[in-house]
């Protein structure tokens, strides 16, 4: 469906209301949730009418699915670009800015959560020996890996802070 897009101007508006409920409803699931914010994001500049008439819907389905992982990253980008489109979210109550603003905070709340136990789980482990056996370094195995996993959980934090300051002044 992303790929047909570009040829809404083919479509009726009942057809384009359409397309933007199914990458909606694909929002909830666990296998489609990342293409169908995507797509959703598209949506915003192709089908604008459409995606506005369908916000507020879109924004409920993505409520749950922040503390996800693997859709954090994605919703929050879609937050932010959509947060620049006036046209989209002309029609918002105090009630809809609560709903995008909720998002973000649940998503610090888990956040810190997540680093408070990590902490505390890190803090109750029993230490190991220097190095690992027959390698004779001081290094362990898995340093180098953690490195690359913090760092998008920080863009994603770093994001959030930056989504409410933008849905603030929108």
């Amino acid at each position: 469906l992303t790929m047909i897009l570009s040829y809404h101007e083919h479509f009726s508006k009942g057809d384009e209301d359409e397309i933007v409920k199914i990458f909606i409803i694909g929002i909830g699931w666990e296998r489609t949730a990342k293409y169908c914010i995507h797509a959703l994001s598209i949506c915003c500049h192709e089908l604008p009418l459409s995606t506005s008439k369908s916000l507020v819907q879109m924004l409920n389905q993505m409520a749950p699915s922040i503390t996800q992982p693997h859709v954090s990253v994605h919703i929050l980008e879609f937050l932010a670009c959509l947060s620049r489109l006036h046209h989209v979210y002309v029609n918002f109550r105090e009630t809809e800015y609560r709903i995008v603003l909720g998002i973000c905070f649940r998503y610090l709340d888990y956040a810190r959560e997540k680093r408070r136990s990590n902490r505390s789980s890190h803090n109750s482990e029993p230490s190991t020996a220097p190095g690992t056996p027959g390698t004779g370094t001081g290094v362990t195995d898995a340093s180098p890996l953690a490195a690359p996993s913090e760092e998008l959980p920080q863009y994603v934090h770093a994001l959030a802070y930056h989504v409410i300051l933008f849905w603030f002044l929108a």
